[in-house]
């Protein structure tokens, strides 16, 4: 918990001022009583923001005690938090926010309400600091192709929208669309065959997926469905879709139909 995380980092600090923090932000950072924690201070703004981002905005816009780089970091989370209830000036503090170092969490709310503002050359600037493992979202690679468009950059724009137009999905989808492609759906897979599901069902594996379900263990028996999932081509990956569905485990079925990729 964040209680703890901060308990470990200032270990000489009282109990009751992290619980203060955490509590009543509003009241703490107001008296000052965190003033010697740069920790407890963005842990409270963040907390703070959570319940009401327009007061914990005000009041960090008025503080002279945080470090330029620490505002810049609370008010990238003021934006997290302000988008997520469409606030309109959360877009303010996101460009305020710009190039602080947070998660890949808060950078998606932050692109989200760049988009909602319109605000391209923000947008550009928070895709640029995502990790590459988010940067490779189909929907991302959309948007930035948006961005090189607006910027008049039309031949990086297209050569992104190329390398997603073939993902059967709505950012694929749309990724055709601006390249003047028109949309097919692909044809219908045949059917597993009663050999293909017969394979999948002689695995260990799916067993324990369905015992894990039985005993209420959801997470686990997720995590176990997408351990087998992977490296399986099309039919495979049909095979044990249809196997899930026999077997009531539903979302497991769309999981792994999901995955496919045509090769059929």
């Amino acid at each position: 918990s964040i209680r703890r995380v901060l308990q470990l980092m200032q270990p000489a600090q009282e109990p009751r001022v992290i619980d203060l923090a955490l509590a009543s932000p509003q009241k703490a950072l107001p008296d000052g009583l965190l003033d010697r924690s740069r920790e407890l201070r963005l842990a409270a703004v963040s907390r703070w923001g959570r319940v009401d981002p327009l007061d914990a905005a005000q009041w960090l816009a008025a503080d002279r005690e945080l470090a330029k780089g620490d505002r810049a970091l609370a008010f990238a989370l003021l934006g997290s938090a302000g988008q997520r209830r469409l606030l309109p000036e959360a877009i303010e503090w996101v460009r305020q926010g710009a190039l602080a170092d947070v998660s890949d969490e808060t950078l998606t709310w932050n692109a989200r309400t760049a988009l909602q503002a319109g605000d391209w050359k923000m947008l550009d600037i928070v895709i640029d600091r995502m990790s590459p493992t988010l940067k490779a979202d189909p929907a991302w690679i959309y948007w930035l192709g948006r961005v090189n468009a607006q910027a008049g950059q039309r031949e990086k724009a297209v050569a992104l929208w190329r390398g997603i137009a073939d993902h059967v999905e709505f950012y694929g989808i749309l990724a055709r669309e601006e390249l003047g492609d028109s949309f097919a759906a692909p044809p219908v897979a045949s059917p597993p065959t009663e050999e293909e599901l017969a394979a999948v069902a002689q695995e260990p594996g799916f067993e324990r997926v369905r015992q894990l379900v039985r005993l209420g263990y959801r997470s686990d028996a997720n995590r176990e469905w997408n351990f087998l999932m992977r490296g399986r081509d099309d039919r495979a990956l049909l095979a044990a879709s249809e196997w899930a569905s026999r077997a009531q485990l539903l979302d497991r079925s769309i999981a792994a139909a999901q995955r496919s990729r045509g090769d059929r």
